[in-house]
């Protein structure tokens, strides 16, 4: 087998989050955030924030961007 173009594995893509409580801005892998999936709102990632120990919900699904 030949690869023609080399892809990204999902779980090494980052992503910048903000918390909306203290505004702490952080980067994290998706494999370092928890996944969590909702009808209405479609796919996150949360995170807990460094600084103030609140979740960060990061909405990841093509519709909510």
């Amino acid at each position: 087998m030949e690869i023609i173009k080399r892809g990204t594995n999902p779980q090494d893509i980052e992503y910048e989050m903000t918390c909306s409580n203290c505004k702490t801005v952080i980067r994290a892998k998706r494999s370092e955030c928890r996944m969590s999936s909702y009808q209405r709102d479609g796919n996150c990632l949360i995170h807990l924030c460094p600084i103030c120990n609140k979740e960060i919900y990061h909405n990841i699904s093509q519709f909510g961007r």
